[in-house]
């Protein structure tokens, strides 16, 4: 969609003098037409509401008009600051509040590790018997041992010493970003801060005593916050018992769809989840082979299960896509692709590059995508192949690309209806929710003043059009979603002591 240039030519004809100056009545019949053209191209200026709908989307309206408002006249808009230091004013906002209560769909990019609140790591798995740590310098690593291994302390016997509030305050800075105000300058040190978070945790996650439990606290943590289907990223790390042993990718993967089964056969309005494998970038061209293997086995083993191939890793250090592409290109006739290409600022290094190959490749989407605004050929050809970017505000925000999310590139996809869906990638580390904060951050930040309920549910509708999930699946799904949505809107609107019309 694209601005009718005639109206263009004669506006600029006008000014320029070339025709006569237009009358007041004409100039505003111009304005109008050029401001209605550039609304109807933003997200979900197509969809129709019912009247509930808009109901609800009228008082969602007028709390985010207030908000809007009042962020105009201080410049205290939380968006526009780090999450690490916001938190509060988003979970303050009454727009915030109300966007909770809604169906958010699905989430398309999330990692492993990262899925499940901190709090609850801390308070479920880290009381657990024969949980041991090492310090080197401000690196902190975790491991269920039999009592007594040399070179490590028992955590246990740290929370006879100090307490257990003590302990857990210093595992949450450990395990989480930004507490005790800390600060980062650059990209760097926020990636140096985050690896070690994901590093401490691994270890207790992977224990496969706390493993299932995480996982499945995960899915009840999403469902809980109006997510109601996930399609999660693992490195499949090798699961591991106290004596020792542990499970291979593959054990690692059905221990995923055994619990995702057993999950969404106890909650009725939970649509399902799938995996990507996502192994490490940071390799040499061999282990990408090995790695593409086990994703040919696991295809074959969990079709229904199994949704791709990804590389992750900070991808400004890591081997960009071109150095893999023989073994890529070959695999691309069976595999289906998610890469995460240009999450970076910088503009035609090898990590912006990587959205060059990512397309080329056929990626079915990009993960985050965040440099793709410089790059107008090949955003023409996404749009052509319909690749959607998996957008994720927050994490973009506190890893260092952009300060102030008014300014992120997907502002301007917003604007003009270039496929997107929202998510969290990693939000246990910044103590954000599954998907409201980022909802918040993407309605205010990005929609901006004119954005409504409209925007909100095409994004939805997006996040089950680019799932994996089959057409019988994805049916299924949207009559749940359907049925939720309508659900949530009426006791909104009817039951909400707050915001209820009667």
């Amino acid at each position: 969609m694209r601005l009718p240039w005639q109206i263009v030519f004669i506006i600029t004809l006008n000014f320029k003098g070339l025709l006569t100056t237009p009358s007041l009545e004409e100039y505003m019949s111009y304005r109008v037409n050029v401001l209605s053209q550039e609304l109807n191209m933003s997200y979900g200026q197509g969809l129709e509401l019912t009247w509930e709908e808009e109901l609800f989307n009228g008082v969602l309206m007028i709390l985010k008009d207030v908000e809007m408002a009042q962020s105009f006249q201080t410049s205290e808009f939380p968006p526009a600051f780090s999450f690490l230091e916001t938190w509060r004013d988003y979970d303050s906002s009454e727009v915030f509040q109300l966007l909770k209560t809604i169906p958010k769909g699905a989430i398309l990019h999330i990692h492993d590790i990262t899925m499940t609140s901190v709090d609850w790591l801390i308070q479920n798995a880290t009381y657990i018997a024969n949980l041991y740590y090492k310090e080197e310098e401000e690196a902190v690593e975790f491991r269920f041992l039999p009592s007594g291994t040399q070179g490590w302390s028992s955590l246990q016997e740290r929370r006879e010493t100090d307490g257990n509030g003590q302990v857990d305050s210093w595992l949450k800075q450990v395990l989480m970003m930004g507490t005790d105000s800390e600060k980062y300058q650059t990209v760097n040190e926020c990636w140096v801060k985050f690896m070690r978070c994901l590093n401490a945790a691994l270890g207790i996650i992977t224990y496969k005593p706390v493993f299932v439990e995480y996982f499945d606290r995960a899915l009840e943590e999403y469902l809980l916050d109006g997510v109601q289907y996930v399609e999660l990223r693992s490195t499949l790390p090798p699961v591991y018992d106290l004596d020792g042993s542990s499970l291979t990718q593959l054990e690692c993967a059905l221990l995923y769809k055994d619990t995702a089964d057993k999950f969404a056969a106890r909650n009725p309005d939970w649509c399902g989840s799938k995996l990507i494998f996502a192994p490490i970038r940071h390799v040499p061209e061999s282990t990408v082979v090995t790695d593409l293997e086990v994703a040919k086995v696991l295809q074959a083993e969990l079709p229904e299960f199994f949704a791709g191939f990804d590389l992750v890793a900070q991808e400004d250090k890591g081997f960009p896509l071109v150095d893999f592409v023989e073994p890529l290109l070959e695999a691309s006739e069976y595999m289906t692709y998610f890469f995460h290409a240009g999450e970076t600022d910088w503009d035609w290094s090898s990590t912006d590059l990587n959205l060059a190959d990512a397309i080329l490749l056929n990626t079915s989407r990009i993960g985050h995508g965040y440099a793709i605004d410089k790059h107008p050929v090949l955003m023409e050809i996404g749009r052509e192949k319909d690749i959607a970017i998996e957008v994720n505000p927050i994490s973009n925000q506190v890893l260092g690309l952009v300060s102030d999310l008014r300014n992120h590139p997907a502002a301007t996809l917003v604007k003009t209806s270039y496929p997107i869906v929202i998510s969290s990638d990693d939000p246990s580390v910044w103590g954000s929710l599954p998907l409201s904060h980022d909802f918040y951050a993407a309605f205010m930040a990005f929609g901006g003043d004119s954005a409504d309920l409209r925007m909100l549910k095409q994004l939805v509708m997006n996040s089950f059009r680019y799932s994996k999930m089959g057409l019988e699946e994805r049916n299924v799904c949207l009559a749940k979603f359907e049925n939720r949505w309508r659900r949530v809107i009426r006791e909104n609107l009817y039951d909400s002591p707050d915001i209820g019309i009667v």
